[in-house]
């Protein structure tokens, strides 16, 4: 999973686009990522954690995760494709870093995995699991989502710990703790590198300014 590229800078949410007959419109969604790339993004992420879990049909996320690939495959796409990896168990996110893989593996293009804890975490002992089985099977970067509204947040010491066990893997968490606690929470992150490489704000931006 070594990969000696820092993940850095805007990372923007890809809008899903659908057809009149409710279907994933993979080509809109190609070209909407070849757009945010020409602007100078970093990195685009799709789909968002909710169309993960609800939205997109059996089948839809690998063929929109292809289609996304095939675009970044050319030598003008720039920014750095991410999938959310995100399910209402452990077992099922792990099995779309699996798809994951096999969709860089097959277009040859790097990737970046977002990954908030699973819905089924009940404790830090549950999150902590699932990170370490997921760093054993992910072929890319993986930026932890630290906020679901429904399972606790990883602790900043294991956040921190995991990036000094799998510094290949982890040391990139995009901070959306819920009220006042997500600066406190970025400050004592930022005060971990150099074993953390990149925090990134969240909630649509609102405090990336006060945060940077």
């Amino acid at each position: 999973a070594s990969d000696a590229t820092p993940l850095r800078g805007p990372f923007p949410l890809l809008r899903t686009p659908w057809t009149a007959e409710g279907a994933l419109d993979c080509d809109v969604l190609a070209k909407e990522a070849a757009f945010m790339s020409k602007c100078g993004v970093a990195g685009v992420i799709w789909p968002t954690a909710g169309e993960v879990v609800d939205l997109v049909k059996e089948g839809e996320y690998v063929k929109g995760l292809e289609a996304l690939a095939a675009r970044a495959a050319q030598p003008d796409f720039t920014a750095r494709l991410t999938a959310i990896c995100s399910g209402t168990t452990s077992a099922r996110a792990l099995n779309r870093v699996r798809e994951v893989n096999a969709v860089m593996d097959k277009y040859g293009v790097k990737m970046a995995i977002l990954a908030r804890p699973p819905d089924d975490a009940k404790t830090q002992a549950d999150i902590e699991a699932h990170y370490r089985a997921l760093a054993k099977i992910a072929k890319c970067p993986v930026i932890i989502q630290t906020y679901n509204g429904k399972s606790p947040q990883p602790d900043v010491a294991l956040l921190v710990q995991l990036a000094k066990d799998y510094p290949d893997v982890y040391g990139y968490v995009k901070e959306e703790s819920p009220g006042g606690k997500v600066n406190g929470r970025i400050a004592a992150l930022v005060a971990a590198k150099p074993a953390m490489k990149t925090v990134f704000s969240g909630w649509g931006a609102k405090g990336w300014l006060y945060q940077g």
